[in-house]
């Protein structure tokens, strides 16, 4: 138990202050004012040679700043940071002319499931013949790994459709998909979208592919179809679901694969369609052996005063013949989307 005091400390000028203290000693120390109280002795203030201790203002706290409201996408595919990998790189490109080169009817993929009819169309100017991309639309869609190996079916058609997959210039690619997500990296249009009927590829992507995506130009370009195509049919984005495994088709591997291989179908285990067989030219021909005739004989020649008589051979005639070319084909469809 505490033995308190009850001294009288006395500081300069002879101000009196009553002050209780425990009997273990105590040092107040208030400005430049020092208090000090013993067990045994009287307590005295004094001002001299105690350093001044200033205490610090309370500083507020900083009020919190606005947090600026997110841009608004319909999809990260465009944004930069995931994914991670190789740096993104883009380009600026000109403007594409925004008239498009559609393809003709084709055939229908998959044997059963619900059926989703598509026109393929290329934007004029571009160095891609509607041929080449329609074949590779066809590819992508009509293999047993892609979706028709979930149970359904693709019919490609020339007039209206469930949606159109276009092969669009960069600004042109902007400008289809700017209602629904902005496609831009770095402020140019880098990656494809889906918005809606149009599935939109980049050209610059199907040209020069994705520099995060680590497989090759081929199955990317496959990949980007199936994507686009798979949000078309309502699937949305998957993360990566282990380091080493296979990318999920509707992963962004545009921008990144973060440990995944690249992959292009949406069933990867289905059996690939078979190699078409190689074409074989046939073996030369050879022509029989000549077979020697008995020489006939000599015709006694015309008379030395006689002429032969002059005849004329009618010229030679060239028959030109124009065949037409089959529905869809060699045919250029010139229409604003």
């Amino acid at each position: 138990m505490h033995r308190l005091l009850s001294p009288v400390v006395r500081l300069t000028g002879s101000i009196p202050v009553t002050l209780a203290v425990a009997i273990s000693t105590l040092v107040i120390v208030t400005g430049s004012v020092a208090i000090v109280a013993t067990a045994g002795g009287s307590p005295t203030a004094t001002l001299a040679a105690l350093p001044t201790i200033r205490t610090p203002a309370p500083r507020s706290s900083p009020s919190p700043s606005a947090t600026p409201d997110p841009t608004p996408t319909a999809s990260p595919e465009a944004t930069a940071a995931s994914g991670g990998g190789a740096p993104i790189i883009v380009s600026n490109p000109a403007a594409g002319s925004g008239q498009w080169e559609y393809a003709g009817a084709g055939p229908t993929f998959g044997s059963d499931g619900p059926l989703s009819t598509y026109r393929v169309a290329v934007e004029v100017g571009l160095p891609v013949s509607v041929a080449e991309f329609t074949a590779l639309v066809d590819a992508a869609l009509g293999d047993p790994r892609g979706w028709t190996g979930g149970g359904r079916r693709f019919q490609r058609v020339a007039g209206g459709s469930n949606f159109t997959v276009y092969l669009a210039s960069p600004w042109t690619a902007y400008g289809l998909c700017a209602s629904v997500v902005d496609i831009r990296i770095g402020g140019v249009p880098y990656t494809n979208c889906q918005a809606g009927a149009p599935v939109v590829i980049n050209s610059d992507r199907y040209l020069q592919g994705a520099s995060r995506f680590t497989g090759s130009l081929d199955v990317y370009r496959r990949y980007a179809v199936n994507h686009e195509v798979g949000h078309r049919l309502g699937f949305g984005h998957v993360p990566c679901p282990g380091a080493g495994q296979l990318a999920p088709v509707m992963q962004q591997q545009t921008l990144g694969l973060n440990g995944c291989q690249p992959n292009a179908w949406p069933f990867p285990g289905n059996p690939a369609p078979p190699e078409p067989p190689p074409t074989t030219e046939p073996p030369p021909t050879t022509d029989p052996p000549a077979t020697e005739s008995p020489t006939p004989a000599p015709t006694p020649g015309p008379s030395p005063t006689a002429e032969p008589p002059t005849t004329t051979e009618p010229a030679p005639t060239t028959a030109t013949t124009t065949e037409a070319s089959p529905p869809g084909e060699n045919s250029t469809n010139l229409a604003r989307p």
